[in-house]
């Protein structure tokens, strides 16, 4: 799946209605995000090195005021270092509970769109005016709301009311990865006998997801303590040596997409071993050794032309080369075959964890956080099974000395120093 960092990172938000300005209670001070959308960056100036972003209703913690000067507006610094206008932000005791909706903390109950041109409503009523349609597939993120629920309908994360009828409401995956695994681990794809010596015992099944040391492999099984299982119905989670690119002490990620097994790593020792769903061709996910470079609590995710999707508020997710990311899928329940569109799908469960192992730290109250050049990063390794020479990455970042910025204009690279 092709994630939309850059969409998010060129989305236009609309003005605040405008306010009279709140007297500025002393600092520190807790505050909440008014726009939709507002970029974090590490200077009080435009433009300037992108830190991440914070998004309608975001909590964060004003820790000092750049005030106002010769006409350009004032900024806020907030937790974790970043500036921000100070219009963006409204001091105050509670959210609203509207901005709540797009919060980085927010809930979301899912559902596929099963009619065609499914009607986006107004209100919570077949009367109501038509605000948009739907198509069918899409995957459509809704607010919890089980009295709306009980009378067959569901409020949209954005506005607007759907049908119960018109949608299918999804249940997320509950598997989860080996933390300290023993490697090679054997993960079971699909229920399957345990063969044993004595022939005449009971059978012994193993079901999908258990997960077995491996002792041996040979002639199409695979060896666990008590007996042997077919390979065809196992996918392998192997130990890889770590490459010349990453750091000695580094926290890295291998993704081996003959398995479809990921294992994190500190250094050389093995922290957590999983399964995962990667991309199915003609939509391949790139291979070689990438930086993670963006943070995201949740994001939709679309898809243009033939390719045509959509998937909201996609939770966890963690971009390593364009468009491309690790985050956790809730619309199936599949891990350990090819399904993405080239991203790495990976259970809810798991992209959690692997979003709160991996540095740096997001800040409370962010939304996106974008590690620069000189921050502690997390490394992925990809390639189809075994330990040879990977290519030389292509740049999935700013290179040294440039990194994004945002100005009227737009996104666009800059130099570091300004120039």
């Amino acid at each position: 799946m092709v994630a939309s960092l850059m969409a998010l990172l060129m989305t236009v938000v609309a003005p605040a209605v405008a306010t009279p300005a709140p007297e500025l209670p002393q600092v520190p001070f807790a505050a909440w995000t008014v726009p939709g959308l507002v970029y974090l960056r590490h200077q009080p100036k435009v433009p300037s090195e992108l830190a991440g972003a914070l998004r309608r209703g975001d909590l964060v913690q004003v820790l000092e005021i750049v005030p106002a000067v010769d006409g350009k507006p004032a900024w806020a610094i907030i937790n974790g270092g970043a500036a921000v206008p100070l219009s963006a932000l409204r001091p105050m005791g509670e959210r609203p509970n509207d901005a709540q909706v797009e919060a980085s903390d927010a809930k979301f109950v899912y559902a596929r769109v099963k009619t065609v041109k499914a009607p986006l409503y107004s209100a919570a009523d077949e009367h109501a005016a038509v605000r948009k349609r739907e198509k069918a597939t899409y995957l459509l993120a809704f607010v919890p709301d089980e009295p709306l629920l009980a009378k067959g309908w569901l409020r949209h994360a954005s506005g607007g009311f759907m049908r119960l009828r018109d949608v299918t409401l999804l249940t997320a995956s509950l598997f989860a990865g080996e933390p300290k695994p023993t490697l090679p681990l054997a993960f079971i794809r699909r229920k399957t006998r345990l063969q044993t010596a004595d022939k005449a015992a009971p059978a012994t099944f193993l079901k999908r997801y258990d997960r077995a040391p491996v002792l041996a492999e040979s002639s199409g099984r695979v060896t666990v303590q008590g007996g042997t299982l077919s390979r065809q119905f196992v996918r392998v989670a192997y130990p890889h040596k770590r490459p010349a690119e990453i750091p000695k002490k580094a926290k890295w990620l291998r993704l081996d997409l003959a398995e479809q097994t990921l294992v994190a790593f500190e250094g050389d020792t093995p922290v957590f071993a999983t399964l995962v769903s990667a991309g199915r061709e003609p939509h391949h996910t790139e291979k070689g050794v990438f930086r993670i470079y963006a943070k995201t609590v949740h994001s939709t995710m679309r898809g243009t032309g033939w390719a045509d999707y959509v998937a909201e508020e996609v939770p966890w997710v963690m971009h390593f080369f364009q468009g491309q990311a690790l985050h956790g899928a809730y619309w199936h329940d599949q891990f350990g075959i090819e399904k993405s569109h080239g991203c790495i799908n990976l259970s809810p469960a798991d992209a959690k964890w692997i979003f709160e192992w991996m540095p740096p730290a997001l800040p409370d109250g962010w939304h996106t956080l974008l590690p620069g050049v000189t921050d502690v990063a997390v490394y992925i390794d990809i390639d189809r099974g075994g330990d040879r020479p990977h290519p030389a990455p292509e740049p999935n970042a700013p290179k040294s000395g440039y990194q994004w910025t945002i100005d009227h204009q737009g996104a666009k690279k800059v130099p570091l120093n300004g120039e």
